[in-house]
């Protein structure tokens, strides 16, 4: 018998990615604080999770594949040089501690501000319209992640970087291509075409700044390229890849948001009528979707020193493995914790992270949710899915649905 056999929780297997949950609660009872199989901690409980993210000077998000895995050949060359893909991420913010994070996020986080987030609700609603008109044209069953959730934050980012609108398809498969490199197992064809797309992606937003700067327009990326805070700017490595996060974290968890959200109501039709008829609901309903199948199931973070999380010490240099997903299913924390409900009082979820690396996002992915659940349900009284078993990604980190077939 081999220590993956002998494991009780093992996230890399198809079971695990079907429904996640079951284990979660296994594991949250037996080990929360588990040391796995595959040499890392895994750490399930609310309590825990929630003290390793608000500690950021014990547990560091910054990726450990550049301190410790300069051989890894999923982030460096046949010269042992940094592959595009660990070039381009390197500098996003999210994989950096302070002072770095705190100089990187007082620039980003201005184009995040409430006024200019409710500001795009008016270009939402309309985007959201042309893609579900452009579905009914097309006929037969609408597929919500193809049609509706995988388009539209691409569209909204695009819109907000001011990328032309003949560029946006291309931008678009670009970003696809990138995202499966962050799961911690990608390697071969897929990791290739992630660095491909990442030498593309940087070429196309270097010249795009370029252009900003001869002429700035009224959009992110010449925000990006005038912001400044202390005397301070970003350069333009730092543009170009929090453009990239931009489409990375702030796309595919937004897909995953929409996409989770609606087959939870799917499956649950006295949700989806309560919805229907109370729609001012929404906002609440979104938060609901968030907790009950979060779209980021894990962060990984990396101990600077000894520390105890749990009843368990984590050694300094030691890698662990957050799981929000289950955090946000904590039967200490939310009553009814497996129970999905749009009315539930006072939702106070992870799925957005927490502490100094709560997403800057947040406000946009929500406000993507609401008008395209709201949308939805104005426009099609007998939306219904079509039975068929759901089929999921395999990327632990991120937790979304391939397809997700309806009729309206």
């Amino acid at each position: 018998m081999n220590r993956l056999s002998r494991d009780p929780f093992n996230p890399f297997t198809a079971d695990f990615q079907r429904d996640p949950y079951p284990h979660y609660r296994h594991i949250r009872q037996l080990d929360p604080v588990h040391w796995s199989f595959v040499g890392v901690w895994m750490v399930t409980r609310h309590a825990d999770v929630q003290t390793i993210l608000r500690s950021p000077g014990t547990f560091s998000s910054r990726l450990s594949v550049w301190e410790r895995y300069a051989s890894n050949p999923k982030f460096r060359d046949a010269n042992g040089d940094p592959t595009p893909y660990a070039k381009l991420t390197e500098p996003m913010m999210i994989f950096r501690d302070a002072p770095v994070h705190t100089r990187l996020r007082a620039l980003v986080q201005k184009a995040f501000l409430p006024r200019t987030v409710q500001s795009l609700r008016a270009f939402l609603r309309a985007e959201v319209g042309r893609l579900l008109d452009a579905a009914e044209q097309r006929g037969g069953p609408m597929d919500i992640i193809a049609d509706l959730a995988w388009p539209l934050p691409v569209s909204t980012i695009c819109e907000m970087l001011g990328v032309p609108a003949a560029d946006r398809d291309a931008i678009r498969m670009l970003s696809r291509r990138v995202a499966p490199a962050i799961a911690p197992l990608t390697r071969g064809a897929t990791m290739a075409s992630a660095n491909e797309a990442c030498t593309q992606f940087e070429d196309y937003f270097r010249r795009l700044a370029d252009e900003r700067r001869r002429r700035p327009g009224d959009d992110l990326l010449s925000a990006f390229i005038a912001a400044e805070e202390a005397g301070d700017r970003l350069t333009d490595a730092e543009i170009v890849s929090n453009c990239l996060l931009l489409f990375n974290a702030g796309h595919e968890t937004t897909v995953n948001l929409i996409g989770n959200g609606l087959n939870a109501l799917l499956r649950h039709p006295e949700q989806l009528e309560a919805l229907r008829k109370n729609p001012e609901l929404t906002p609440n309903a979104v938060e609901e979707f968030a907790r009950y199948d979060s779209p980021v199931q894990m962060v990984i973070r990396n101990a600077l020193e000894a520390s105890r999380v749990g009843d368990k010490l984590v050694k300094q240099g030691e890698q662990l493995f957050v799981f929000l997903g289950a955090a946000n299913r904590d039967d200490e924390v939310y009553a009814h914790a497996d129970t999905f409900d749009v009315t539930r009082k006072g939702i106070s979820h992870l799925a957005f992270g927490h502490g100094i690396h709560f997403c800057v996002g947040a406000a946009l992915g929500r406000l993507e949710a609401e008008i395209a659940v709201l949308e939805l349900l104005r426009r099609y009284p007998r939306l219904d899915g079509v039975d068929a078993e759901p089929r999921w990604g395999d990327n632990i980190l991120l937790r979304g649905l391939r397809a997700l077939p309806v009729s309206f």
